[in-house]
């Protein structure tokens, strides 16, 4: 998973170098400026640990826990050579809250520690294994239904973002770059050249004949806009090799969560593309801290 992941994100990285997508569009035409304001280190370390142990699973499942800066106004009268003038000084004021998104991170640990536990109990353990099993067998069943809604919700989230645009054309030609030579070059890449490689010097076989005799659940993979989507397909095709459930059971479900080589190759791509876009100049550190 850490070595997919890393050529996902060397390949994002260098394909946006050399393209430069966000580079064809004028940015004079946009509005606003960037808001340079950053999380600290210390910040980002403490939100790291809060992530660990999440307060509430179902709140983890919808909400990450993140440090954030407001800014509070302050008026303040001031005598400035025997004159009686307004003084507004800015604060930023820090809190905790949160974000819509998954905490990937407590989930696996709190699943990870429920599972030893479970195991360590025993017989007494048993139902608890056998609901989590049943609630794991609905949800594919549910993911297989909604597989087939994918090419409608993709459309629509393509139409709301199209609709936010003032001018398509600028837009168009730079993202049409990004999407067909950042996007898709580098995911036929990942699959066709960076997994092939490992796929042989790990199995010694050929890789393009395992890709065609799975092309199902490779081509799933794919298109879908998640991750979890074809994962009923995934256990289909492990069930065919005759791969043991108890390996499928542990090892699908952590890679579908951690390995994510088109993500990190979509964010590396897309960090750069947007410091492209706003003009914001990045050297060799920069670069090598995106990646």
């Amino acid at each position: 998973m850490l070595l997919s992941n890393t050529i996902g994100a060397v390949l994002g990285l260098v394909a946006s170098v050399l393209v430069k997508p966000g580079s064809r569009l004028d940015t004079a035409q946009t509005d606003g400026g960037v808001d340079t304001r950053s999380l600290t280190t210390v910040d980002i370390v403490a939100d790291f640990i809060r992530n660990i142990f999440p307060p509430n699973l179902v709140g983890a499942a919808l909400q990450v826990s993140q440090t954030r800066y407001t800014s509070n106004e302050q008026v303040s009268v001031v005598n400035i050579s025997g004159q009686l003038v307004n003084q507004t000084d800015t604060e930023m004021v820090k809190s905790l809250g949160t974000v819509g998104s998954t905490n990937i991170l407590g989930l696996i640990v709190v699943s990870a520690a429920l599972g030893i536990a479970t195991s360590q109990a025993g017989e007494q353990g048993r139902p608890f294994l056998a609901f989590f099993k049943a609630g794991a067998h609905i949800i594919f069943k549910l993911f297989t239904w909604i597989k087939w809604t994918t090419p409608v919700g993709s459309a629509s989230l393509i139409a709301a973002s199209l609709a936010k645009l003032d001018n398509l054309g600028p837009a168009f030609r730079s993202m049409g770059v990004f999407s067909l030579l950042v996007v898709v070059v580098n995911l036929v890449l990942i699959q066709l050249i960076g997994l092939s490689i490992v796929f042989f010097l790990s199995q010694r076989q050929n890789p393009i004949k395992f890709f065609a005799q799975n092309a199902r659940a490779w081509l799933m993979a794919f298109g879908a806009i998640n991750s979890t989507i074809p994962y009923a397909e995934y256990v289909r095709t492990a069930d065919h090799y005759q791969v043991d459930p108890r390996v499928t059971e542990y090892v699908l479900p952590l890679s579908v969560t951690l390995n994510r080589c088109g993500s990190a190759a979509f964010i590396t791509g897309t960090s750069v593309f947007v410091t492209q876009y706003t003009g914001v100049g990045t050297d060799v550190g920069s670069t090598f801290t995106i990646g």
